[in-house]
């Protein structure tokens, strides 16, 4: 610890020597009126080679303020909207303390349509409205580098190593592309696809309702969408990239971009094909070491995918716009876990060892038509899509059951053979109609999906259970074909009408009409010696579900400048019909429910928001719940459901504290969300002495979770780096039965993070980064059974550049540690990866890259599952330690590059 200290403080003192050598400017950014203009542009470029040094935007007084600037010749430039851009050269001198600006006045322009672009693309950081706007000069990228990699070190912007992209502290829900949809809700391929050197800008949107946007009412629904707009050169030309790479004895990865944009039209392919568990048709970039390289896998996956994304404006406004993707994966996962079951008084340990091959064929197809005339007097827009998947599996499982005091009770070794086909469709249909008055509106919306899945499969199975003291030796042997398939259609016709009541209250009525038709058929045939088919009617049969909603909604919306609040009642009244056809069992219920709401939304500021949600949702019961027949799954476990099931109610309350102050770089966020649950349907389980288990649902008191999050990222402009703070905690409780006996488990969770992350990045790119997790789960039967667990990761990851950017250098290591697993279960896993690049050809098209993969060799799928009763160790097999060699190439053709 005293090394530690010793650390801190001498980081602290050369930070006061470092701030002491640098020079503070500030001023006062005015008209020619002497009026004050906020958030107002303030850049200070270095004049020796143009770079950004550093940016501020004007507060509400009108003051700006750039510090920690080091002695050199610079260019001050200063810009608002509307307004002829300030520009000065200053000259800092060693031991200048600060330089005073003064009152810096701007001339309003003469000719607001004369701007050049140029100087517009300079501006780093702009806001207009509800958009922020930030130029792609504020980082620096390589040639082969993808949006992504340039909106991870962009202010505000954070991307998570799952690939989830944040900003200002909120998930962005949406990416489009000069305005327009770009690849729809699939984030993570628009990262990839999309070369950052083709990106003149970033708008982040706080985006209305489509309702909202249309009637002009704020119904106080926000979503964060992020637009790119691509340089000129770049909105008429071919560009893309592809890359090989190869390795022993028979790694591969091949992957290919190509996109070709013009002004209405817009065609973007993409092509992957690998066997290093890179992961569906969100992965297609070839992008060196991330954070998830170095994070543990599991499974062995070879996959190939291939994509289309496609837009076209059409005349008179209107927009066609669609993707098309393919993927073909074939997963190999060799896996061992230890399985706690904690019964009413005893505790079962299953040793189970598993290796399962899984291949599929997946296709999706989507597509839009839309009008986007958003000042008509209407809208339309019409959404369909269809999916097929083909699947065939193979599964190798055995496991050996023990009661933690008296020994073995059961052994289980089975074999499944698999073949799956699904086919799905849906069609969704808005049309909005404003009528006359501003506010009064009709919406209509039609939605309908199906979805038909088939399955054939073939089971053979050993069961043997050890004699108790009540139960004789026996064993179980199955041999069984099964065909199991399900049909499901879903309707909805929604129609909602909106009326201005006054300047700031509105009324918001809704009639919603859903039609849910399921038909479930389980046909399960033992295999005689003679191999004929006899139909087992015991596991076998014909689950009919029909459920009817009719669904009224009557609220008020408020909508003042900084306040947003509106209170809503929603009537539920729903019919459920349907039964096993084999064993001739109905059921016919009918509910009905007054569900009320309430939100608010409160923004003193643009860059500042608070909301405050409250609601009751339902849960409805299922037919398969509600039927008193026994359903037998296999030797070990049955199933009997329970016609006295009331519906669940749920209570959901969250508040959310969401601060971004764009003129110091720095995010703030606090969440607490709570819910509380009557009438839980919890399964209870019955377990005999050879551990055959009966499961039935029943209603259970109160259950209730609650969960807080707070995530703070700012920069410190005197070192250069961004810190990153992130804390989150959960707890919950929950109540099993198990042979009758009541239980009660409590859990927690804790967490937390720290990154920093070099922004300066002029020599050297760097990260570090840490991640503790804790949880906890008590148990109200037996204190003995009370288990802890810890999980902590620490991640750095470098790259340095040398020989004028020509070569480079990347290392990723992450080091993880669990606490607490089972016995025979791997505790740490350090995973470093390493590589060295070189550009090639003429303006760096080639690259050439010489990639290491888990050095070390210790790479694992290593993960803890706790749910109620049961608490899972597990580890899979992974790929480990290659090597690879890989030719990138980018593609440049019409437009010449900046």
């Amino acid at each position: 610890m005293k090394y530690t200290y010793c650390l801190l403080l001498f980081l602290l003192v050369t930070t006061v020597s470092e701030i002491q050598a640098q020079t503070r400017i500030f001023g006062k950014i005015i008209d020619s009126a002497s009026q004050i203009l906020p958030r107002a542009t303030t850049a200070l470029y270095v004049v020796q080679d143009s770079s950004l040094f550093g940016y501020d935007l004007s507060d509400d007084a009108g003051l700006v303020e750039l510090s920690g600037v080091r002695p050199g010749l610079y260019r001050l430039q200063i810009s608002y909207l509307g307004f002829e851009t300030w520009e000065q050269i200053l000259t800092i001198e060693k031991g200048t303390r600060e330089i005073n600006l003064g009152d810096i006045q701007l001339k309003t322009k003469q000719n607001l349509l004369q701007t050049t672009e140029i100087t517009a693309n300079r501006i780093p950081i702009t806001v207009r409205g509800d958009t922020l706007e930030l130029s792609a000069s504020l980082v620096k990228v390589q040639p082969h580098d993808a949006v992504e990699d340039m909106l991870k070190k962009m202010p505000g912007m954070e991307l998570d190593q799952d690939g989830t992209l944040k900003a200002q502290g909120e998930d962005i829900k949406k990416i489009m592309v000069d305005g327009k949809e770009f690849f729809g809700t699939d984030i993570k391929m628009a990262l990839k696809v999309l070369p950052a050197d083709a990106v003149a800008k970033i708008q982040i949107i706080d985006k209305k309702s489509d309702k909202a946007e249309f009637s002009g009412i704020d119904d106080g629904q926000r979503e964060k969408i992020l637009n790119i707009k691509t340089k000129p050169d770049r909105q008429k030309a071919n560009f893309g990239k592809s890359t090989l790479g190869v390795g022993p004895p028979k790694q591969f990865d091949a992957v290919g971009t190509l996109n070709k944009f013009s002004p209405k039209r817009r065609l973007t392919g993409t092509f992957s094909a690998n066997n290093v568990n890179r992961n569906g048709n969100n992965d297609v970039s070839e992008r060196g070491l991330t954070e998830s390289t170095a994070l543990p896998s599991g499974g062995i996956n070879t996959n190939v995918n291939t994509g289309l994304n496609f837009s076209q404006e059409l005349p008179r406004k209107w927009q066609i716009y669609g993707n098309y993707r393919l993927n073909l994966s074939d997963r190999n996962v060799d896996r061992i876990a230890r399985v706690e079951r904690y019964l009413a008084n005893q505790t079962i340990i299953n040793q189970d060892t598993s290796q399962s091959d899984n291949f599929s064929l997946n296709q999706n197809l989507n597509m839009t038509f839309e009008s986007d005339r958003r000042d008509t007097l209407w809208g339309f827009r019409l959404v369909g899509g269809m999916s097929m998947r083909n699947g065939n599996n193979v599964y190798d499982f055995q496991s050996l059951a023990s009661d933690l005091s008296t020994g073995p009770r059961n052994t289980s070794m089975r074999t499944n053979r698999g073949e799956s086909e699904n086919l799905g469709g849906n069609l969704e249909f808005t049309f909005r109609k404003r009528l006359g008055k501003k506010g009064r509106n009709l919406n209509l919306d039609l939605d309908w999906d199906t979805n038909d899945n088939q399955n054939l499969s073939s089971n053979q199975s050993r069961n043997f259970f050890f004699a108790t003291a009540t139960a004789a030796e026996r064993e179980v042997l199955i041999h069984q074909e099964r065909n199991t398939g399900n049909d499901a259609e879903n309707w909805s016709a929604q129609i909602s009408f909106s009326e201005p009541l006054s300047k700031r209250f509105s009324l918001h009525t809704t009639y919603n009409y859903r039609a849910s038709v399921n038909n479930d058929k389980r046909l399960v045939s033992d295999v005689q010696d003679s191999g004929q088919l006899v139909l087992n009617e015991l596991q076998s049969n014909h689950l009919l579900s029909d459920v009817f909603q009719h669904i009224t909604t009557l609220g008020v919306q408020a909508d003042y400048k900084k306040l947003d609040f509106g209170g809503r009642v929603r009537w539920e009244n729903t019919f459920l019909k349907g039964g096993l056809f084999l064993q001739e069992a109905a059921v016919n219920r009918r509910y009905d429910y007054l569900l009320p709401s309430f939100n608010l939304t409160y923004r003193p500021k643009q860059s500042k928001t608070i909301n405050f949600d409250l609601n009751q949702s339902l849960n409805l019961p299922s037919i398969r719940q509600l039927q008193p027949v026994q359903e037998v799954t296999d030797a070990l476990r049955y199933y009997i459901g329970n016609p006295t099931l009331t519906p669940e109610l749920r209570y959901n309350g969250s508040l959310r504290y969401n601060l971004f102050d764009s003129k110091r770089g720095t995010t703030f966020l606090f969440s607490i969300n709570g819910t509380l649950t009557t009438d839980k349907i919890q399964t209870v389980q019955e377990v005999d002495e050879q551990l055959v288990t009966k499961s039935t649902p029943q209603n259970v008191s109160n259950d209730y979770s609650t969960s807080s999050n707070v995530y703070y990222v700012f920069p410190v402009k005197a070192w250069g780096i961004r810190f990153s703070l992130g804390t989150d905690h959960g707890f919950g409780r929950n109540l099993t039965f198990i042979n009758r006996l009541q239980n009660t488990t409590y859990s927690r969770r804790h967490g937390g993070s720290l990154s920093i992350t070099n922004q300066k990045q002029k020599k050297w790119e760097w990260s570090i980064s840490s991640r503790m997790n804790f949880t906890a789960n008590t148990y109200s039967t037996n204190a003995e059974l009370n288990r802890n667990f810890l999980q902590s990761t620490f991640g750095s990851y470098f790259r340095r550049p040398f020989a004028k950017e020509k070569y480079s250098v990347e290392s990723q290591f992450n080091y993880i540690v669990y606490s607490g697993l089972g016995d025979g279960f791997q505790r740490s896993l350090p995973i470093w990866n390493a590589s060295f690049s070189a550009y090639v050809l003429e303006g760096k098209k080639g690259q050439l890259r010489l990639s290491a993969y888990d050095l070390l060799g210790r790479n694992q799928g290593v993960s803890r599952n706790a749910q109620l009763n049961t608490l899972v160790d597990e580890q899979v097999n992974a790929l480990s330690r290659y090597v690879m060699l890989s030719f990138s190439y980018l593609v440049r053709n019409g437009g010449k590059k900046k």
